[in-house]
């Protein structure tokens, strides 16, 4: 949830994720029931209620954190849906490269090799 606030939220993108679980665990929600996406819209939802927009700057990006969470309600408004399992007889495509693929990538990268090292 923490990444997903961090690749989805103007500001959070400057600090580790981990900073995110931090304000996270410390708020009223009932992290459980939420998902990335449902607290993301949730937080651009009570914003445009306000008539409030994304600040372009954020000084105390943990501050304005756990100040947008604590106007959430604990418990999202529409429950999520669980992930989708893949049908039983699904089986993922494996690609591999062919002999003669891989043999050309392993001379190139021996032709690398050997020239970095005449160079050194």
């Amino acid at each position: 949830m923490a990444a997903y606030l961090a690749a989805h939220c103007v500001g959070l993108r400057t600090a580790h994720p981990g900073r995110w679980c931090d304000v996270l665990q410390r708020s009223h929600l009932r992290l459980a029931d939420w998902t990335g996406n449902q607290l993301v819209s949730a937080m651009n939802a009570t914003m445009r209620e306000r008539g409030w927009h994304w600040p372009d700057r954020i000084a105390n990006p943990a501050g304005f954190l756990a100040f947008r969470l604590a106007q959430l309600p604990a418990t999202p408004a529409v429950e999520a849906c669980g992930p989708i399992a893949p049908p039983d007889d699904f089986k993922p495509a494996v690609v591999c490269a062919s002999a003669e693929v891989r043999a050309a990538a392993l001379a190139e990268i021996r032709e690398i090799l050997s020239r970095r090292k005449c160079a050194a």
